[in-house]
């Protein structure tokens, strides 16, 4: 009867070890599972993180490019205000230079007239001066 009492012990441990190990297996493989499915997880949050980067530096680049082209149209602003200024001071020191040379001409065409008016005088002298004679 002792016999068959430590049998039947023996049998109930050993069927209760049997689902420990049945439980134990189950959730190893529940674990394994969350596990693979964190992998994933993580593989495509790697991927988009990438992905997010790969944007970041095309959005980076264009700003720069934009910039770039901004920075670029102003220098060559800045180059035809230079242009326009430096061909406005030309256009300015010749209009003083004619207006100076015309104010020689004038001033030569005074003195010409008052020597034709004084020559006319002279002219005029000369001829009552001969008819008088007459």
């Amino acid at each position: 009867g002792e016999v068959s009492g430590t049998a039947k012990e023996l049998a109930g441990q050993l069927a209760a070890a049997e689902h420990q190990r049945s439980t134990a297996r189950s959730e190893q493989a529940a674990l394994e599972l969350r596990l693979t499915a964190a992998d994933a997880s993580r593989a495509a949050l790697a991927v988009e993180l990438e992905t997010l980067q790969g944007e970041q530096q095309q959005l980076r680049s264009l700003h720069d490019a934009q910039v770039e082209a901004h920075a670029e149209a102003l220098r060559e602003e800045a180059n035809e205000r230079e242009r326009t200024e430096m061909r406005l001071s030309e256009v300015i020191a010749e209009r003083e230079m004619l207006t100076g040379r015309l104010e020689v001409l004038a001033r030569e065409a005074e003195v010409v007239e008052a020597a034709q008016h004084e020559e006319m005088r002279t002219l005029e002298a000369q001829g009552e001066k001969f008819a008088e004679e007459m």
